[in-house]
């Protein structure tokens, strides 16, 4: 199994940002964990990216930078109606400085998501 199988088979709802995460769209709050987890396994960077709605900024979304070129594993939760923006690029050196700030939430959402892909790739 690779990592973008397992993170998909370890979303739910306490890896998920948002509290109207379900299984019809299970990708719905999950780029932060699955951005950070892939991250872990494949290295690269962290990108941050802004999502508009008719020209109207809706949230913020992460997806990864590999040097084969970006892979963003939750697009899925969005539709034609989102336009993705990029706003900044995290180096590996600037996610590690930042880690420790990180907020409790994010930390927990991830080391859910973090065990459950550990638990399907073996």
């Amino acid at each position: 199994m690779d990592v973008a199988a397992a993170l998909r088979k370890g979303w739910g709802p306490n890896s998920s940002a948002d509290d109207q995460w379900s299984p019809d769209n299970p990708a719905k709050g999950q780029c932060e964990s699955s951005s950070f987890v892939a991250w872990e396994y494949l290295g690269g960077s962290l990108v941050l990216g802004q999502v508009f709605i008719a020209n109207e900024f809706s949230e913020h979304h992460y997806w990864n930078r590999l040097e084969s070129g970006d892979i963003d594993f939750t697009a899925e939760q969005f539709d034609d109606r989102h336009e993705i923006r990029e706003k900044v690029v995290l180096s590996t050196e600037e996610i590690e400085a930042q880690r420790h700030k990180m907020r409790p939430e994010i930390k927990n959402r991830i080391d859910a998501l973090r065990t459950a892909v550990a638990t399907h790739l073996g």
